[in-house]
C-alpha cells in the first residue's frame, strides 16, 4: 500500500508491505521492520527493531492523523490531491499546537509573550502513564496559552498558539 504522508511541510512516499510475521515500511527507499502491533482505541502498540512504539490515529474533519513521538503527522492516501499539509512537532506550519494524544497535562513550561524556539518543549502530556514533551514547531513568540497543568486535553485539542518569527 502506497500512501503520501507530510512531515513537517515536505511530502514523503510511505510504502507498506506485509512480510510474514512483521511489516515493511519503506519511507523515501529507508526501510525498517515494524512487528508485534497491538491496536486499541486508536492507539497502535508496535516495535521497531527492538524499540517499542505507540502511535495514535484519527480521522476528523482536519484529515487523518497519526501521532507518534510528541509529533503529529497528516496523512494522505496517494489517490488524494488535497494535501493538507500538517506538520510535525504536533502543530501547523502557523505555530498552532495540538495534542498530539489525550491525555493530562502535567506542565506548562511557557507563558503569553515568551520567546520560543522551535523544538523547545511548551507542553507535558501524561497518557498512558507515558510524559511526552510537546515542542514548538516554530521559533516565534507565544500569543495563546490554552491549557493549564491538571486539564484534561483530547487528541486534536489547541494547546498553545505561536506567532511564528518573520
Amino acid at each position: 500500500m502506497e500512501l503520501t504522508i507530510c512531515i513537517d511541510g515536505v511530502e514523503k512516499q510511505l510504502d507498506v508491505e506485509k512480510k510474514g510475521d512483521h511489516y515493511r515500511f519503506s519511507i523515501d527507499g529507508k526501510e525498517y521492520r515494524v512487528s508485534s502491533g497491538s491496536l486499541s482505541n486508536g492507539a497502535l502498540t508496535f516495535f521497531i527493531g527492538n524499540r517499542s512504539c505507540v502511535a495514535y490515529f484519527s480521522e476528523g474533519s482536519g484529515g487523518r492523523r497519526m501521532a507518534m513521538g510528541g509529533r503529529t503527522y497528516s496523512i494522505e492516501s496517494g489517490e488524494n490531491e488535497n494535501h493538507r499539509g500538517g506538520t510535525g512537532a504536533s502543530a501547523h506550519a502557523d505555530g498552532t499546537v495540538e495534542s498530539p494524544m489525550p491525555g493530562n497535562i502535567i506542565a506548562v513550561n511557557v507563558s503569553e509573550g515568551d520567546a520560543v524556539r522551535a523544538n523547545q518543549a511548551v507542553v507535558v502530556i501524561e497518557s498512558m502513564k507515558m510524559q511526552n514533551e510537546i515542542a514548538a514547531p516554530v521559533d516565534g513568540e507565544i500569543k495563546k496559552v490554552n491549557c493549564a497543568v491538571g486539564d484534561q486535553v483530547n487528541f486534536g485539542d489547541v494547546l498553545v498558539e505561536i506567532e511564528p518569527e518573520k
